[in-house]
């Protein structure tokens, strides 16, 4: 059952994930984007992962805690994925995952999960507004070891362009 691909957000806070989901379809009027969280009730959890396993739901915000779930993994497994992205990236680093330790497990994860399936890892997202660059090393560190990728990096603060209000 594979309906397109689905892009998967490992996002920190469930509020965080619901506006995502809210904001992206006020602005879009696409029913694209799910959220799979603890906040569901067990009839909005069956609708979610069926939008998923369908090919309904194009992205998919989740907890890295999820990613342990078999019942999310038998979901995911019936779709392509598309990206796999990081949403506050700088959980991954030290003081990210000694706060949530589930996020170091999320590279093995993926890792796994696209051997499995027999096919190579999606790409690699990796968003955040407070990576300072050792942070920002961490991270890159921990996917070149963990999954063989370098990652690239594109630095909105690096330069900002008034006049088109574009970062560099």
């Amino acid at each position: 059952l594979r309906r397109g691909s689905l892009t998967i957000v490992i996002s920190p806070l469930q509020s965080l994930m619901h506006d995502q989901v809210d904001n992206f379809v006020t602005k879009t009027g696409a029913q694209c984007t799910v959220a799979l969280t603890g906040r569901l009730t067990p009839p909005e959890r069956r609708a979610v992962l069926d939008a998923v396993r369908t090919g309904q739901a194009g992205i998919l915000y989740v907890a890295p805690e999820q990613l342990r779930n078999s019942t999310f993994k038998k979901a995911i497994a019936l779709r392509e994925i598309g990206a796999w992205v990081f949403d506050e990236a700088h959980c991954l680093s030290k003081w990210g995952h000694d706060f949530r330790p589930d996020y170091l497990y999320a590279a093995r994860f993926v890792h796994e999960f696209s051997h499995q399936q027999g096919v190579q890892t999606a790409p690699i997202v990796c968003v955040t507004a407070t990576a300072k660059p050792e942070v920002r090393d961490e991270i890159l560190d921990h996917f070149r070891s963990e999954l063989g990728q370098d990652l690239e990096v594109f630095d909105g603060h690096a330069t900002w362009n008034a006049e088109y209000g574009l970062a560099f």
